[in-house]
């Protein structure tokens, strides 16, 4: 039966996140459309669902140039390979303090090094900022791994909704200067196409309106990151071009406005030759992994995260 939240879709709402909206729609908040960023950003990610951080991986804090970064160790002796991490939050919300949760358990379950991101937010620095931030948190990973037990010729990148974007452009970025060398990207839930085009998806008809990730918060955190910037050129679904891109990972939420995003960017991959790993969780809402306290689905999601991690890291 469809959900009363997104009639729509003729599919059914996992019942974890059906209770979720059912909680939300009853607090009856002002939606993010009439926010500014600076109200938006308080309590983002509420703690409550995304859990503490793992007390057995070892958190610093470090700067590639003016780029903030937070550097999360797993125990157990290195030299460990190494995952560049980017965020979510529309490119206007989070903080490193916020996806630490999710990075150390990244760190712990995947064996890695997770050097996360601080990238400057929109609407203060608009694209291309987080674009340039991203690759410069990158190049200095790649150059200072060592200096913090890591290991650059074992170097993966990954984020998920905009920082899923970031992740995909600096592969194509890395790529295109050869180096440094990717062995892998993750995407959760990525956001790959900014372009006006993006409103045809099918995925926007049935989860445009719902109370979760909607069409007008998309347009609200498109207005604030692209300023006067053409929307393709932020795409990576617009710019993903050629061969030799590293091997792909990505994981899309059935209920989500973004999910025929990834399961277009999961076919380009494709026809260019590049391994590809798409898995869509039934019922799920965008960005569930963040919230391992509400979906039952975010350790499992995990778990296939850290499975093909240590796969790629494994290889010569």
């Amino acid at each position: 039966m469809p959900s009363k939240f997104y009639p729509d879709h003729p599919g059914e709402l996992h019942p974890e996140a059906e209770a979720l909206l059912s909680r939300l729609s009853a607090e009856s908040g002002p939606p993010l459309s009439v926010q500014s960023p600076s109200e938006a950003r308080q309590g983002f990610l509420p703690r409550a669902w995304a859990g503490e951080p793992r007390q057995d991986v070892a958190v610093r804090s470090a700067l590639a140039g003016s780029v903030p970064l937070r550097i999360a160790t797993p125990p157990g002796p290195g030299p460990h390979p190494v995952l560049v991490f980017f965020h979510g939050g529309g490119f206007v919300l989070g903080t490193l303090g916020e996806f630490e949760p999710l990075c150390t358990r990244l760190a712990a379950c995947a064996g890695c090094i997770v050097v996360s991101v601080g990238y400057r937010l929109a609407p203060e620095a608009p694209f291309p900022a987080a674009v340039e931030d991203a690759w410069i948190a990158l190049q200095w990973t790649a150059s200072e791994a060592a200096s913090f037990d890591g290991d650059p010729a074992r170097l993966a990148v990954a984020g998920d909704s905009a920082g899923g974007n970031l992740a995909a452009l600096v592969a194509l970025r890395a790529r295109d200067e050869g180096t440094p060398r990717v062995r892998h990207q993750v995407l959760i839930c990525p956001w790959t196409d900014l372009s006006s085009g993006a409103e045809a998806a099918e995925s926007f008809r049935h989860f445009g309106r719902g109370p979760w990730l909607s069409a007008e918060s998309l347009a609200w955190y498109r207005a604030h990151y692209l300023a006067h910037a053409d929307g393709r050129a932020a795409s990576p679904l617009c710019a993903v071009h050629g061969a030799g891109l590293p091997p792909a990972t990505i994981l899309t939420a059935e209920c989500d406005i973004l999910a025929d995003q990834g399961r277009a960017y999961a076919d380009r991959l494709r026809t260019l030759g590049v391994p590809v790993t798409h898995a869509s969780y039934a019922g799920m809402l965008h960005d569930f992994i963040l919230f391992p306290a509400v979906f039952s689905a975010a350790e499992r999601a995990l778990d296939r995260i850290a499975q093909a991690l240590k796969r790629a890291f494994a290889e010569p």
